[in-house]
C-alpha cells in the first residue's frame, strides 16, 4: 500500500519480540484504568530501512518506550486478526517523551531536597577505598580497574556486580549502593557503565537510582555512557564524568594533587627548618664571639 493510505499511531511498546527476522509488539494506550492495544509488525525490509534513522537518534525499540509509528492496517480474514504494519517512525516523539519524563523526575528530586544532597556529603581528603558498582566482566569494569591499578596508588577496590540495563538495573544498583554506604571501610562509591543506545541507558534516568544517590551518605562519582550522555544520575552525583575511564582518571588526579601538595608542604617545612637552624647557629656564633671578646 502507498504511504498516502497510512496513519500515525502512538503509544507504549509492550510484549516486544525480535527473536525472528521480523519484529512484533503491541502498542498500548492506557486511560482511566482501561487499556487499548494493537498488534504491530515491522517486517525485515522496513526494519533495515528504519535502522539508520533509529541509530542516528541512538534509539532502540524495547518494552516501556513510547513510540509514534506510521503504517497501514492488515486484516487476516481467515484468522479474523488485525495487525498494524509499520513503515515509518518518528524518533522525536520518543525523545520528547523521555526528556519530559526526565524533567518531571528532576522537579520531584528538587522538591524533596535530594537533588543537591550528595554534593554536600563529605569526601575524605584521600579517598583510597572504592566501592565500584558495575557489571562484572564489562568493558566499563575492565577500563576502570585498569586505570586505578595503573596509577600506582594503593587503591582498595570492592566490586559490586549490578545490572546496568533492563528492569533489574534500578533495583540492583539501589541495593548495592545501600550496602556500600553502610560500610565504614569505604570512602567513595563509583557507578560506571559503558556506552549504548538511549534506551539501554534509561536506568540512569530513573527516579529510583537518582533518589538512592541523593540519600547516599557516601560521595558518588558517576561515569556513564558516551561523551554526549548526561543522566539524572549524573545531575545528582557528587561528581559526574563522561566515561568510566574519565571517572577513574578524575579520582587519581584528586589523590595525586593531595600527594603533590603534601610533598610540597614537607619541602617547605624542611626549608624552613634548615633556615631556622642556620639562623640559630649564626646567632650562637655571634654570641660566642661576643663572649670571647669580653
Amino acid at each position: 500500500s502507498t504511504m498516502g493510505e497510512g496513519v500515525w499511531v502512538q503509544g507504549e511498546i509492550e510484549g516486544f519480540n525480535n527473536r525472528t527476522k521480523h519484529t512484533y509488539f503491541n502498542v498500548v494506550e492506557r486511560s482511566d484504568g482501561k487499556k487499548a492495544s494493537v498488534n504491530v509488525a515491522i517486517w525485515e525490509f522496513n526494519l533495515k530501512r528504519l535502522k539508520p534513522l533509529l541509530e542516528k537518534h541512538r534509539l532502540t525499540l524495547a518494552d516501556g518506550i513510547k513510540v509514534r509509528l506510521f503504517g497501514t492496517g492488515d486484516l487476516y480474514a481467515e484468522r479474523g486478526s488485525f495487525s498494524f504494519k509499520v513503515s515509518n517512525i518518528d524518533p522525536r516523539f520518543t525523545l520528547g517523551d523521555l526528556a519530559g519524563q526526565r524533567d518531571e523526575i528532576v522537579q520531584k528530586l528538587k522538591l524533596s531536597g535530594l537533588y543537591e544532597a550528595n554534593k554536600r556529603v563529605k569526601l575524605p581528603v584521600v579517598p583510597l577505598r572504592i566501592a565500584l558498582l558495575t557489571s562484572i566482566g564489562s568493558a566499563a569494569h575492565a577500563d576502570t580497574l585498569h586505570e586505578l591499578e595503573a596509577s600506582g596508588i594503593g587503591f582498595e577496590v570492592f566490586v559490586y556486580d549490578v545490572r546496568v540495563q533492563g528492569e533489574d538495573a534500578a533495583p540492583t544498583v539501589v541495593a548495592a549502593m545501600k550496602q556500600a554506604a553502610k560500610r565504614d571501610d569505604i570512602d567513595l562509591i563509583m557507578l560506571v557503565r559503558g556506552g549504548g543506545s538511549k534506551t539501554d541507558l534509561l536506568a540512569f534516568d530513573t527516579e529510583e537510582i537518582a533518589s538512592a544517590i541523593g540519600k547516599c551518605t557516601k560521595p558518588v562519582f558517576t561515569g556513564i555512557g558516551h561523551e554526549i550522555d548526561r543522566h539524572v544520575a549524573d545531575d545528582v552525583a557528587f561528581e559526574a564524568h563522561k566515561t568510566p575511564t574519565a571517572c577513574a582518571v578524575a579520582l587519581i588526579e584528586r589523590v595525586n594533587d593531595f600527594i603533590n601538595e603534601t610533598e610540597a608542604n614537607w619541602d617547605a617545612i624542611a626549608r624552613l627548618a634548615t633556615q631556622q637552624l642556620t639562623d640559630s647557629t649564626n646567632r650562637l656564633n655571634n654570641v660566642a664571639r661576643e663572649i670571647g671578646i669580653h
